[in-house]
């Protein structure tokens, strides 16, 4: 296991020691899934939409993938009755964190860089403060974009730090976004907002894959 890695398991298992009982934590999740829905609306809209779909209809259920969900997905707290599947290469040692099965979304040990889905399955990906934390962004670029159906939407974020943390393989601007979806991505809407307390900016945005 990497050090990085142990760093990501450290992290969290402090984080839900901190908050004290497994529902304070999914608290805390809940709250992200709200700065991520404030944040980044077209997501939750996307996903609250899935619900349009009456009973019995015969339309395919909307296929979402998120890429580096950690403990526990704040898109558990989403409306809607989107298909979500959450993949992180940690499962198996969040698992002994907390449980993970019976829940909305179905996690899945996998890596962003090689993951085990058909080309085109998914109508969406999200992949939100998870591409830094990978040394292969390219790779997971290229894999997202791959089981991403065309037109599919692409929900992304990450932080513009001005500091290396431990956690990450390199820093983050625009620059290098605007470099790693370079070829065959529109991008349909960005923003950011500043966390002073952090001393970071975050970089929200839709992309298309063409």
């Amino acid at each position: 296991m990497t050090s990085q890695a142990q760093i990501e398991i450290g992290f969290w298992r402090d984080l839900l020691r901190q908050k004290g009982t497994p529902e304070n934590f999914l608290a805390q999740r809940q709250e992200d899934w709200q700065d991520f829905a404030t944040h980044l609306p077209e997501l939750a809209d996307f996903l609250k939409n899935a619900a349009d779909r009456k009973e019995g209809d015969a339309t395919p259920a909307t296929k979402v993938l998120e890429v580096g969900c950690g403990l526990i997905s704040p898109l558990e707290f989403s409306e809607g009755s989107a298909e979500i599947t959450a993949i992180d290469p940690l499962v198996g040692a969040y698992q002994d964190l907390i449980d993970l099965h019976g829940r909305r979304v179905r996690y899945l040990q996998e890596s962003g860089e090689a993951i085990a889905f058909e080309d085109g399955t998914f109508d969406a990906v999200v992949c939100i403060n998870v591409i830094d934390h990978t040394p292969n962004a390219n790779h997971m670029e290229q894999e997202m974009r791959r089981v991403l159906k065309t037109g599919g939407k692409l929900f992304f974020g990450v932080n513009f730090d001005q500091a290396l943390s431990p956690a990450h393989y390199g820093l983050w601007n625009r620059e290098c976004v605007d470099d790693l979806l370079k070829e065959g991505w529109n991008l349909v809407e960005c923003r950011t907002d500043e966390r002073a307390e952090h001393n970071q900016t975050r970089y929200w945005a839709v992309y298309e894959k063409v």
